[in-house]
């Protein structure tokens, strides 16, 4: 079982297959799976980003946001509290509710 809804809107957006860059955008969402392809999910989204980017194994944003959630499953664990929280396994990464990065190892 897995469930995913997600709104979101950019001021400008770039995408050429390798690199999608957001300018001023916000996004709600909420993510929720328990099976043998994602694990156990269970995810809320709220945000507001200056920038978004994400290019090849790169991910960051500047903004604000109160992600909140967790999951484990066979790429790694992800745990987040208001903004703040990793990611470890095949990704690696940190979050605040000023910015996050992270980086896709494989």
């Amino acid at each position: 079982m897995s469930s995913e809804v997600k709104i979101g809107s950019s001021v400008y957006r770039y995408c050429d297959g390798n690199t999608d860059l957001k300018v001023l955008s916000t996004g709600v969402g909420a993510k929720a799976a328990a099976n043998a392809t994602d694990g156990v999910k269970a995810k809320l989204e709220v945000g507001v980003d200056l920038v978004n980017c994400e290019s090849g194994g790169f991910k960051s944003r500047i903004g604000l946001n109160a992600d909140t959630g967790g999951s484990i499953g066979p790429n790694g664990i992800e745990a987040k509290v208001v903004g703040v929280g990793f990611k470890l396994g095949r990704e690696m990464g940190l979050s605040t509710p000023f910015g996050e990065v992270s980086f896709n190892l494989f």
